[in-house]
């Protein structure tokens, strides 16, 4: 009997071409601004304040707007307590909300006027209790943006 050469199988393994490798820019992971991310870690009370001394809403108001009761809103204050995410954002919107309306307006003073007279627009009335939703602070950040281009519904 003749006896066969044996073929010696060859196992390739699979070792990546880095040659032809494509990668994703990290520009996209990570877009939001290093402030941003650092105010949303450690945002206590005092930031808070701040915001909350730029308007002349009530500590009522407030406590409404971030659907706290006055009393956690008050041991927020007495402890210099950091928010939890959700007040934080709404907090940041309200801030930003605010800064845009007195630069369309040019004075706190008729911003504040506006926002706190009913108006309708589209389906909506929007007034200072809008603020106690994230629908009603972009709708009245587009009437804001409707008010700065002369576009009037």
């Amino acid at each position: 009997m003749k006896k066969r050469a044996l073929k010696k199988k060859t196992i390739k393994s699979y070792i990546p071409d880095t040659e032809n490798k494509v990668e994703e820019p990290s520009l996209f992971y990570n877009t939001q601004p290093l402030q941003h991310r650092l105010m949303i870690k450690d945002f206590s009370y005092g930031r808070f304040k701040k915001v909350y001394d730029m308007s002349p809403f009530s500590f009522k108001d407030w406590a409404g707007f971030l659907h706290l009761s006055e009393r956690t809103l008050l041991r927020y204050a007495s402890e210099n307590k950091s928010f939890e995410g959700i007040y934080i954002e709404r907090i940041l919107m309200i801030e930003r909300l605010f800064k845009k309306g007195i630069e369309t307006f040019s004075s706190p003073d008729a911003f504040f006027g506006w926002l706190t007279k009913p108006k309708k627009v589209l389906s909506y009335v929007l007034d200072k209790a809008s603020l106690s939703t994230t629908e009603g602070i972009l709708a009245l950040e587009d009437e804001l943006g409707r008010i700065e281009h002369g576009v009037f519904i």
